[in-house]
């Protein structure tokens, strides 16, 4: 921003993820990943700042992908929570933000080790009549063939699947 190159186009945001702009660029969606939710933000001066849409996923939020023709995206999943993490997930907002930031600065040796997982959420976004929801989850909960899932493309009824573990991409046929 200090460059002039750079416009501020949404403020209040934490640890935003994989961002999409809807058809008319009137809402950004993106993922919070320690607030484990999907956030809509509305670029058309709606007062209140970012808004939670959908939240309870299985686990960390990564990347994000949208077909706002369908209202369908697509979520990245890259590890699951603990019951620690999932119940420092349950405290209200002003609690449990800082216990996060704190957790976040401690040394890699004494927090709680991911366990191997990959998934995919799929997600309605909700369109005035109806509510956002997950309407899918794809996963692989021991992270056997792919772990660590950070992208996420929809192409042609095909998702298209980044990894921080794997040495490729993997391709999921939606039926």
């Amino acid at each position: 921003p200090e460059t002039g190159e750079v416009d501020v186009v949404a403020t209040g945001v934490a640890y935003a993820n994989g961002v999409a702009v809807n058809k008319d660029e009137t809402y950004v969606l993106y993922v919070s990943t320690f607030e484990v939710s999907v956030m809509k933000y509305h670029l058309n001066g709606k007062e209140g700042g970012p808004e939670r849409i959908l939240d309870h996923f299985t686990g960390f939020l990564d990347g994000l992908d949208c077909s706002f023709q369908i209202d369908i995206c697509y979520a990245a999943i890259p590890s699951s929570l603990s019951p620690v993490v999932s119940a420092i997930f349950s405290l209200p907002s002003w609690v449990g933000r800082p216990i996060r930031s704190f957790l976040m600065m401690t040394p890699r040796t004494w927090t709680v080790k991911a366990v191997a997982y990959g998934g995919v959420a799929e997600i309605h976004v909700g369109d005035g009549v109806s509510p956002s929801r997950i309407t899918r989850l794809f996963q692989d909960p021991d992270g056997r063939d792919l772990s660590m899932v950070t992208g996420v493309t929809e192409h042609m009824g095909k998702l298209y699947l980044g990894s921080l573990h794997n040495n490729y991409v993997g391709v999921l046929t939606l039926e």
